[in-house]
């Protein structure tokens, strides 16, 4: 009621002044579940009849915080027509017509109200969210793991800004904001990590997704990480992601399966820096350099693992009685 008293203010100001016909524009914006949306325009047309006097002219409006829109227009000549327009979310156009002449007085009201499609609705679905991450498999660093970031949002509609927060969970109690996080892990151990995304247009659309994973470091998994300070997940863009430049690192180990009590001759495709043995729970039995003894080992699975400057690899061994 406040903006129609004050657009009615306004036209009583210009009726005085002037002998052309005074438009009363008003109207809500809002979509089909009835909220109103905001920063929105809206385009207002008016010309004369043809053959009659007068000056065409066309405003640009943007809808408030309340989705309305409104002004007192001094209409061209006495005879003509106004077009009210808009984009709807779909980008088709919509538009009302109103005319003038004077029958209709000094005052013409042009009430034009539009309900654009909501999300889910009969007009589509106008933004959407998708939540994901994924881990970079290059590792070259032992207690860095590096999170890949690849959540998007996709928009259809008129010309709007967006904006995406994002809300991580990281499984062990710890929590983070931000598209690229860092978080600590006091132990190894398997995680699920769960990542929310929100997106918010300025023309009042939204969407929400969540993507979660584990992630599992292990004596056995690729992330393997026996450090005693723990290890780091840091979140990065996909720009970020390492390029080999080199062959993968593999290792090689013989004899196997081999009696216990022998020794376990290693080689590789690049110089190893260490070679670690460890049981089936993560524990390091024997470590060394090329070669490892096995006496006093019972008999079962192990796991070896050879690290070098190109990266590090694992593989599975098995001791016999």
């Amino acid at each position: 009621m406040k903006h129609l008293f004050t657009l009615i203010l306004g036209a009583a100001s210009l009726i005085a002044q002037a002998q052309s016909p005074v438009g009363l524009l008003y109207g809500l914006v809002t979509d089909s579940a009835g909220v109103p949306v905001v920063n929105h325009p809206v385009t207002v047309t008016a010309a004369p009849t043809p053959g009659t006097a007068g000056i065409a002219f066309t405003n640009t409006y943007t809808t408030s915080t309340s989705g309305y829109f409104g002004d007192s227009l001094m209409l061209p000549g006495l005879m003509g027509s106004v077009v009210v327009s808009t984009i709807d979310c779909n980008g088709t156009s919509l538009s009302n017509t109103f005319n003038y002449s004077p029958n209709t007085g000094p005052v013409l009201a042009i009430n034009s109200p539009f309900v654009l499609c909501a999300n889910g609705s009969g007009g589509g679905t106008t933004l959407t969210c998708t939540a994901s991450f994924y881990p970079d498999s290059n590792q070259a660093n032992a207690g860095m793991v590096y999170l890949v970031n690849a959540s998007s949002s996709a928009y259809a509609g008129p010309a709007a800004t967006t904006s995406t927060t994002y809300g991580w969970d990281f499984g062990d109690g710890g929590t983070a904001t931000g598209a690229y996080p860092s978080h600590f892990y006091s132990a190894s151990g398997t995680y699920y990590v769960c990542l929310t995304m929100s997106s918010l247009t300025s023309n009042g659309f939204s969407c929400t997704d969540t993507h979660c994973d584990s992630l599992t470091i292990d004596s056995t998994g690729f992330l393997v990480f026996k450090t005693g300070s723990g290890w780091t997940l840091q979140v990065i863009d996909a720009s970020q992601l390492l390029v080999a430049e080199f062959a993968p690192f593999s290792v090689d180990v013989a004899p196997n399966p081999t009696p216990r009590g022998s020794v376990l001759h290693c080689s590789s495709s690049a110089p190893i820096d260490r070679v670690e043995l460890m049981d089936m729970n993560g524990r390091i039995v024997r470590s060394g350099e090329r070669e490892l003894p096995t006496a006093g080992l019972p008999s079962g699975a192990y796991v070896l693992r050879a690290a070098s400057a190109s990266g590090s690899a694992s593989q599975r061994v098995v001791l016999l009685d």
